[in-house]
């Protein structure tokens, strides 16, 4: 919390997540809801901005994981996301660190919704 206020003079959520080099698990959550309902290019959109924004890929990854858990889906359904995250989580620390990585794991997120939803 020091490092917050002196690095930007305030100690609120935003700030703290900035110190802590997390993404915000609020723009995760909209990552994944919006590959969910279908709209795949507002989630690889949002995703290129934090990209750009210079997160790490284990960083990101690890955020959906822990944002993944807390989703109100079917037991099922979440299992599986949680499968795909892993998944792209080993390739990511096997050295793939790369946004081709994490675009793929929402392209797949949003194929398995879209099978699910047939």
């Amino acid at each position: 919390l020091q490092s917050t206020f002196s690095g930007f003079g305030v100690v609120d959520e935003t700030a703290v997540f900035k110190v802590c080099d997390q993404p915000h698990p609020v723009v995760i959550a909209k990552i994944l809801k919006a590959c969910l309902d279908g709209h795949l290019d507002a989630g690889l959109a949002d995703l290129a901005t934090l990209w750009r924004q210079g997160y790490a890929a284990v960083d990101l990854v690890q955020t959906v994981f822990k944002v993944s858990k807390t989703l109100d889906l079917p037991e099922p359904r979440k299992l599986d996301l949680i499968k795909l995250v892993g998944l792209t989580h080993m390739r990511i620390a096997d050295g793939a660190a790369t946004l081709l990585q994490l675009s793929g794991l929402l392209a797949k997120i949003y194929n398995s919704n879209a099978l699910a939803a047939s």
